[in-house]
């Protein structure tokens, strides 16, 4: 059963080519909905708290899946994957070079594939952790709270919003 759950999971990120052409042109497609707003932070910034929220969403779905443990949830599982890890990294890359100053980019780009590839070494040491003490269930439960975590990105840009961020956008991308 395991090796045929993970050759389905191969069939699946398989189509990733796919998929991330699917998941840029939506981004695309968000931008242009908000390019001609007057103010910079609308224009920027929402297209992100929609992506970002997007990510969040598909993390819950595939958190939740997670917790209850059967082959179609799997395959449920297995469909959204592909399109979390396309949305992931170029939601990632696009936040930084949004946010951030073009001349700090090469460095923030630095510290998160650095810090990609520690939580990936991570996920080793946890994996082991969980087979020893068969901890499945309560990983998935955690898995789970650090997904609803995550919302506190989108959250906190549409917050500073309300605080008169256009001051901050301003200095940021001028």
């Amino acid at each position: 059963m395991v090796s045929e759950l993970t050759n389905m999971l191969s069939y699946f990120l398989f189509s990733g080519l796919l998929v991330s052409i699917i998941t840029g042109s939506c981004l695309q497609y968000i931008k242009r909905l908000f390019k001609g707003r007057s103010d910079d932070y609308s224009r920027k910034v929402y297209p992100l708290v929609i992506a970002l929220s997007t990510c969040c969403i598909m993390s819950i779905v595939i958190s939740t899946l997670g917790i209850v443990q059967s082959p179609n949830t799997f395959y449920a599982e297995f469909s959204v994957i592909p399109f979390f890890r396309s949305l992931l990294y170029s939601t990632n890359m696009n936040y930084i070079v949004t946010m951030f100053h073009r001349k700090w980019t090469s460095t923030i780009f630095s510290i998160t594939f650095a810090l990609a590839g520690a939580s990936t070494i991570a996920q080793y040491f946890i994996f082991r952790w969980v087979v020893e003490y068969n901890a499945f269930q309560e990983m998935n439960y955690m898995m789970l709270g650090t997904s609803f975590i995550s919302f506190a990105l989108p959250c906190m840009l549409l917050l500073k919003r309300k605080t008169n961020a256009s001051k901050f956008v301003s200095q940021n991308w001028s």
